[in-house]
């Protein structure tokens, strides 16, 4: 029963997931960029949300493999050391995995460091544009 539970659970994940990605690309889709820096971070944020519906896919599918043919992976089995390693490959796969790819700088970018990041720039480029001209007001950046 947890199985068929698991399996449920992540197949809904995704189905949710993608609906909701169609959906904000269908609502959005006339809309131009506001800048190619917008452009690349829904590529990467694309990227990431294919990465893992994709391993949630094939968690979801394991589960119901798991639940059809009564492989117990949690107790003892006839192959305890191959139900081991697969359930440790399959949970690196489908768990560590994802979360190595997201620590990527970035896409750690998109969730707020990037936001500072461009403020220094832009307090860097206005200190860099009053030291040059003394004698001009400083300029307001948009």
């Amino acid at each position: 029963v947890i199985y068929v539970g698991i399996t449920g659970i992540n197949f809904t994940a995704v189905i949710l997931v993608l609906i909701f990605y169609v959906y904000l690309n269908i609502r959005f889709s006339g809309f131009p960029y506001r800048s190619q820096r917008l452009r690349v971070s829904l590529t990467r944020v694309s990227k990431a949300m294919s990465l893992w519906s994709l391993t949630r896919v094939i968690w979801g599918i394991a589960t119901l493999l798991v639940f059809v043919y009564k492989i117990e992976l949690l107790q003892d089995s006839n192959t305890p050391v191959w139900s081991f390693a697969v359930l440790l490959l399959m949970f690196f796969v489908c768990e560590i995995l994802p979360i190595i790819a997201l620590l990527d700088y970035s896409y750690l970018s998109l969730v707020g460091l990037e936001r500072v990041e461009i403020r220094w720039e832009e307090e860097e480029e206005g200190s860099l544009i009053t030291q040059a001209t003394p004698n001009l007001p400083p300029t307001i950046h948009p």
